[in-house]
């Protein structure tokens, strides 16, 4: 099995040598996989709030479930009242999620609830069509009216990420000039986030096996979309052999135990670069 990619090394025991040659590529420790197709990509989650930032004081909510969104709009009627809506989507072969409008009615809600009060009536569809993980048009038609909107996700607060964390790594490599180099590779790692609020992120990826030490830096200015925060210009530093690269990091969320990302680059050895990670929350 060989590494992601061959450097120029000094003579060194053959696993030493090997975890050296994997350090420009991902900075990894050891191979506890490398498969010749790279796995399925998990798919995103696009619940959130969403809105148009030109438009605020309208929006809609998406809450999904696999395969699923319940979406609920918060617009208004022709004389400026509130209006509520809802839709279920499914998605389709081509990512979008589509399904019908309903517009509901219930008991006055300082009344005792009345199960006989609740209509359903479907008054149109609506489709979402994401274009990225923060960002898509949405289409719905209400009553015969056609609506067509880009939303994006709407940010409430910076959410904290710092802490330790510990979790896996698992890293693509596609089209590289040496084929040898294509496949995956898994790893175990202790991850320490710090975090300037609204300003920058860092993750410190440390990975120890059999006396050494391995350690990868990606950090860099934050952009913070809903729930999500991206890294658009990253910096993916190797401690040794000294290695550095440039990356796009998306996708970095707070789970309810942990933190996950991703991050894509062009790898010394022209591979396309693919690493995502998720580890669960250890303390501060």
């Amino acid at each position: 099995m060989r590494p992601f990619l061959t450097t120029a090394n000094p003579p060194m025991t053959s696993f030493a040598r090997r975890i050296r040659s994997l350090l420009p590529a991902f900075a990894l420790g050891f191979a506890l996989s490398l498969a010749a197709v790279p796995p399925a990509a998990a798919a995103t989650d696009y619940t959130d709030i969403w809105w148009n930032a030109a438009e605020s004081g309208w929006g809609v909510n998406f809450v999904q479930s696999d395969q699923f969104m319940f979406a609920t709009f918060f617009i208004y009627g022709p004389t400026k009242q509130p209006t509520w809506v809802t839709a279920n989507l499914v998605k389709d072969a081509g990512g979008a999620f589509t399904g019908g409008v309903y517009l509901t009615t219930g008991t006055y809600y300082g009344a005792p609830w009345n199960p006989a009060d609740v209509t359903v009536t479907q008054v149109g569809t609506a489709t979402f069509t994401p274009t990225s993980p923060v960002a898509g048009t949405f289409a719905y038609s209400i009553n015969g009216v056609n609506v067509s909107k880009t939303i994006t996700r709407q940010t409430l607060t910076a959410i904290s990420l710092a802490g330790k964390y510990y979790g896996g790594l698992v890293v693509t490599q596609a089209n590289c000039k040496d084929p040898a180099s294509n496949g995956t590779l898994s790893v175990p790692a202790t991850i320490t986030v710090s975090q300037v609020p609204n300003v920058s992120l860092q993750f410190v990826f440390d990975i120890v096996y059999s006396g050494i030490t391995v350690q990868t830096t990606l950090g860099g200015a934050t952009v913070q979309q809903g729930s999500l925060y991206g890294i658009p210009a990253a910096t993916l530093a190797v401690t040794a052999p000294p290695t550095q690269l440039t990356a796009v990091a998306t996708r970095i969320k707070r789970t309810a135990l942990g933190v996950e990302g991703r991050w894509d680059a062009v790898t010394a050895g022209g591979c396309d670069q693919t690493a995502t990670f998720s580890a669960a929350y250890t303390g501060p």
